[in-house]
């Protein structure tokens, strides 16, 4: 079934996935963030936000990046990561799990990852990338391939693609598994999965599989439509790809998901 889902996917023409990616509420609420701050200040800033992009209030395109947009798009640019913590602390202060929210925003943001990455340059990012993906998962004591983590790591990939470098290695890194992501995984695969790295484990096949026809094509690219389309029905997902102009996939996908109902 990856085989499958791949052969409709890889029809997807490069410029539709990069337009895929720039509605990503990480991209485009935070590029004007990142025409004001210092790279290396954008880059720690959208890594510290994606560590805490979970149990949010609400769809995160509603109430966690375009509130954070605002609170940091009108507070001066900070010059150390602790008045970054200090611009960033109350918004957390009246999330959901509010403790656990600060201690990730101090246990990363104080840092000595945060600290080298705080004036670093894209290619310098980039030429370290995967070794950064391993020393956060340190610092936030989790495991690598944890969803946060992996999320964060988009994050910091994205900066690099704002700021034009597309020379990092990603391959590695799996998709973020959240609820978006497992409804569509169960509703377009015909097997069970067993847990959150099964799920990895199928989504990195399929984008093997798409980069043999695209091979600028990364994890960041394929989460980014996984996410968007993840809990869209039919009469959803045909006007998704039809601002896209991609009718036919749409239409695919659908008779897809219909068919693993059937047969179920």
């Amino acid at each position: 079934m990856p085989t499958e889902i791949a052969k409709l996917l890889c029809r997807i023409p490069w410029e539709k996935w990069e337009k895929i990616l720039e509605d990503e509420p990480e991209w485009c609420y935070m590029w004007p963030l990142y025409q004001k701050y210092p790279f290396g200040t954008f880059a720690v800033t959208i890594v510290a936000l994606g560590l805490n992009d979970f149990q949010l209030k609400g769809k995160a395109d509603e109430v966690y990046w375009p509130r954070i947009q605002n609170i940091l798009g009108n507070s001066d640019t900070p010059s150390s990561r602790s008045q970054l913590i200090a611009i960033l602390r109350p918004f957390y202060q009246a999330e959901r799990l509010t403790k656990l929210k600060s201690k990730r925003l101090d246990r990363f943001l104080k840092s000595e990852l945060a600290d080298s990455l705080w004036t670093a340059t894209p290619r310098y990012i980039a030429e370290d990338f995967e070794a950064i993906w391993v020393r956060l998962s340190i610092v936030m004591n989790q495991e690598p391939r944890a969803k946060t983590i992996v999320f964060a790591m988009k994050c910091l990939g994205i900066s690099l693609l704002l700021a034009g470098e597309y020379g990092f290695d990603f391959s590695r890194i799996p998709i973020p598994v959240d609820s978006r992501i497992e409804s569509l995984t169960q509703r377009v695969a015909f097997k069970e999965f067993e847990g959150r790295k099964d799920i990895q484990g199928f989504w990195s096949e399929i984008l093997w599989e798409l980069k043999i026809e695209l091979p600028q094509l990364s994890m960041i690219h394929l989460d980014s439509l996984c996410w968007q389309i993840g809990i869209l029905g039919s009469s959803e997902l045909k006007a998704y790809f039809g601002r896209l102009g991609l009718i036919e996939i749409g239409e695919n996908l659908i008779s897809m998901i219909r068919a693993k109902n059937d047969l179920y």
